[in-house]
């Protein structure tokens, strides 16, 4: 379609960008990208370090986009996944963006300079972490009450009726990040993956909260608005 053929010749171009974006990564410049278009609900919103600005293929042309450089930053707000390919001799890394909402920057990809990589959007409408589940142990008094079990699926809050708190959270591995809260005190923990929780035995945390946020918790916040 002429939507695919414009953003590949977006990509092309961007080869060529490489040198000149990378000074302007050096200097802090990508901070400065226009604000990400107002049909982000439609369009993966990404950065890549060769680009001096976002590129937003459509959700519904599903393929292969190709650009230079490392993804800083992919928002995939798509009914499908999208995946972030990155070659480098021919070596292939691959990372898979949640469908929904997924939010993914520090990647765990080892970039190199003068490689490529490409996005690509496809069918597949199941989270990347699919058939993940993890638990919540719930305290109260410093004794066990119940557990409950819950699948990998973002944008859900748990809490628990009466003085009863996060206690532990068994092991899991869900690919975004689950956050720990205590709206009474402002108290709150990040975690990369379920496993991740060290025990608590006393009434620290009353909720916890699966988010779209794929980075790790070091990473901060997300560089780029999208």
């Amino acid at each position: 379609s002429g939507m695919i053929q414009r953003i590949a010749r977006i990509g092309r171009s961007r080869i060529a960008l490489t040198t000149a974006a990378g000074m302007m990564l050096a200097a802090g410049g990508m901070a400065a990208l226009p604000a990400a278009p107002a049909s982000a609900s439609t369009t993966v919103v990404a950065v890549f370090s060769s680009a001096p600005e976002y590129v937003t293929p459509l959700c519904s042309e599903q393929g292969t986009y190709s650009y230079g450089g490392y993804a800083a930053e992919v928002y995939n707000p798509c009914g499908t996944r999208v995946w972030v390919h990155y070659y480098s001799g021919s070596a292939i890394e691959s990372y898979c963006v949640n469908p929904g909402g997924g939010l993914a920057y520090d990647l765990p990809i080892t970039w190199a300079g003068g490689d490529t990589s490409d996005l690509e959007i496809t069918g597949n409408t199941s989270q990347c972490d699919s058939g993940t589940f993890w638990g919540i142990n719930w305290f109260a008094n410093g004794f066990l009450v119940s557990t409950n079990t819950n699948a990998c699926e973002p944008n859900n809050t748990f809490t628990h009726p009466g003085n009863v708190y996060v206690g532990w959270i068994s092991d899991g591995g869900c690919d975004f990040r689950i956050w720990l809260h205590n709206d009474n005190t402002g108290a709150s923990y990040c975690m990369n993956a379920a496993g991740d929780s060290p025990m608590w035995h006393t009434a620290v945390y009353l909720e916890a909260q699966e988010t779209d946020n794929q980075a790790p918790c070091d990473a901060g916040g997300p560089p780029y608005p999208y």
